[in-house]
């Protein structure tokens, strides 16, 4: 079994059977002052920074394979099924792989519903 964990600066893959820790190599593109966040779905793991617009996904080994550009700071990353869901500012951006390239294919806005009575 396999455990992920996450650091304040890094993240490793901990092979629970054998106590042995894979570090991650983070892209050269994350903010150096942010701390690592994680979504883990599909049997990959999609490692992203508030403060970036990009999330990277990384196999099972720890390699990383690809990688989202979106169009503002990153919020929060969800696994759904095959697809991933990624809170952009006021929407949330379904993403979907063909091939090795994502794609968007829904966005959703957010917003606050007001009751009115």
């Amino acid at each position: 079994m396999t455990a992920l964990a996450l650091h304040p600066a890094a993240l490793s893959l901990l092979d629970t059977t054998t106590s042995t820790a894979t570090p991650l190599a983070l892209p050269s593109r994350f903010p150096g002052t942010a701390s690592p966040r994680a979504a883990t779905g599909n049997g990959s793991i999609y490692v992203y920074a508030p403060e970036s617009k990009y999330v990277w996904e990384y196999d099972g080994r720890g390699r990383r394979t690809s990688e989202m550009v979106l169009d503002g700071a990153v919020l929060d990353v969800v696994c759904a099924g095959n697809a991933v869901c990624v809170h952009v500012a006021s929407k949330i951006v379904v993403m979907r792989k063909s091939g090795k390239k994502w794609e968007s294919v829904l966005e959703l806005e957010v917003g606050l519903y007001v009751r009115r009575r």
